[in-house]
């Protein structure tokens, strides 16, 4: 690589660097031209993945078995008017 270099961020003013020690002091997020780092911004922009709903049996149990009871009850209920 040739030195002295420009180095672009896409939040951060771009900086001249002269050798690689200065190119890998600035860290992570610098990148050798300003197509480069508009191209990360806008793939960490991307989602990664959609969020599917978890569907299960525990979720619906305990209400089946609610409504169950709730019907047994007035089931039970009618019975009892009509002796």
């Amino acid at each position: 690589m040739q030195y002295p270099k420009w180095k672009y961020h896409r939040t951060k003013e771009p900086v001249i660097v002269n050798d690689p020690e200065q190119e890998a002091a600035l860290g992570p997020g610098w990148y050798e031209s300003p197509a480069d780092a508009e191209r990360e911004a806008e793939r960490e922009a991307e989602p990664v993945s959609k969020i599917e709903p978890v569907a299960g049996p525990t979720a619906q149990t305990p209400v089946v078995a609610q409504v169950d009871s709730v019907g047994e009850q007035q089931s039970r209920r009618r019975r009892a008017r009509l002796q």
